[in-house]
């Protein structure tokens, strides 16, 4: 064989192995990448805020409610959690109806004149949702939500928040005695305690806290409901990391089914 062919010969395996390894490095990032949409309901970084994206409904700007000088005298604690949708539940409150919001679109402000709310971050500024399918597809909760009793049903239309830690704080256009809504981490197949506050005594003279355990078992959603003696118009969510000892976080969080009872 010629020096020629010796050449030819090693190009080729040189070419052969070249490729055997081009080829083994595309099926680890392909694996990788599954494995990270595996991971989350929304990967990481696939959902970005921007005004063009942002629908408003044409309601009133709705403010954080600004703590008094002094604390209220009055404060009571007096509330019942509410665990599961019950029947007695669904039917004691009303439903506010997200079925109509555009799928992929951002919303601040959710619901009609007679009742809406305003999503803020725990630090009071201005928080945008954006409005997902209930199914795996495109603007789509690609995981399963739960199955009654834990929740209304399998697969609702849900509003993603992409804030890492899952926070928001919600308030309400007019006071309520009874406010609830299903909510799930964005991470998959691991437990995420999140911490609801219902009002505040500093001007609702109502205060109320649910600690909850969104597991992965049957699937991540919970409901977080509570009625109340007296009206509030606060609603607060806090990851508890001080429970995550895996050092995680919930990557987001998803809510669906808001409903509310307004104050007579």
């Amino acid at each position: 064989m010629g020096k020629f062919d010796i050449k030819s010969l090693f190009l080729v395996i040189i070419t052969a192995l070249s490729s055997s390894c081009s080829k083994n490095e595309d099926l680890a990032n392909l694996v990788t990448n599954k494995s990270t949409i595996l991971e989350y309901a929304v990967p990481l970084g696939s959902v970005n805020f921007n005004e063009t994206s942002l629908i408003k409904l044409g309601l009133s700007p709705l403010k954080v409610p600004k703590l008094t000088a002094k604390p209220l005298i009055g404060t009571t604690r007096i509330f019942t959690l509410i665990s599961v949708p019950s029947a007695e539940y669904i039917k004691a409150t009303k439903l506010v109806d997200i079925s109509k919001l555009i799928p992929g679109s951002f919303y601040h402000q959710i619901g009609t004149e007679d009742f809406y709310l305003s999503l803020f971050t725990r630090f009071d500024e201005e928080l945008s949702f954006q409005k997902l399918k209930g199914s795996a597809s495109t603007y789509g909760w690609n995981c399963h939500w739960n199955r009654p009793p834990f929740v209304e049903k399998e697969h609702p239309d849900i509003l993603f928040n992409p804030d890492f830690r899952g926070e928001f704080l919600i308030v309400l256009s007019k006071p309520c005695t009874e406010f609830g809504f299903e909510l799930a981490p964005n991470i998959k197949n691991k437990n995420t305690n999140f911490i609801g506050f219902y009002g505040n005594g500093n001007w609702d003279y109502s205060s109320g806290k649910i600690s909850a355990l969104t597991t992965f078992s049957p699937s991540g959603a919970r409901l977080f409901a509570i009625k109340s003696t007296r009206p509030f118009t606060t609603v607060t969510l806090h990851w508890g990391e001080y429970a995550n000892a895996e050092n995680y976080t919930p990557g987001g969080s998803a809510i669906a089914n808001i409903r509310y009872t307004l104050a007579e």
